[in-house]
């Protein structure tokens, strides 16, 4: 099978060619949940579950299997990702695009994008 046709038979992209792609809205927030899941919000209010469970076979996030590790997790780069002490990080992208939508209300206590603690009622002072 030569090349072109191959080309004209792939997926169309999710956007025309050329467009820039919106960037997701930036980590506002970030947290574990007892699942073991990344969950975050971001500054267009919206609230998202990740399962690094795939990731988790990849030496840097090895030891996140530890919900000890995990729950380390800090918005990181103002916003553009959320990582761990060991150096892993996830681009909000991945959280925003394919992690699971939660509803809003009051969150566990997790780290806001300046890193601090934030409130487990959502409301970071």
């Amino acid at each position: 099978m030569n090349e072109p046709a191959a080309r004209e038979r792939s997926a169309p992209a999710p956007y025309p060619v050329g467009v820039p792609t919106p960037l997701p809205p930036r980590v506002v927030a970030v947290w574990t949940d007892d699942a073991g899941r990344v969950c975050a919000e971001f500054a267009d209010g919206e609230r998202r579950a990740f399962d690094l469970g795939p990731l988790l076979r990849l030496p840097i996030f090895e030891p996140l299997a530890d919900l000890a590790r995990l729950a380390e997790v800090a918005v990181i780069d103002d916003g553009v990702a959320v990582g761990w002490p060991n150096g892993a990080d996830l681009w909000r992208g991945a959280i925003y695009e394919r992690g699971e939508r939660i509803p809003s209300g009051p969150r566990a206590p997790g780290r806001s994008a300046t890193g601090t603690p934030a409130s487990a009622s959502g409301n970071d002072t």
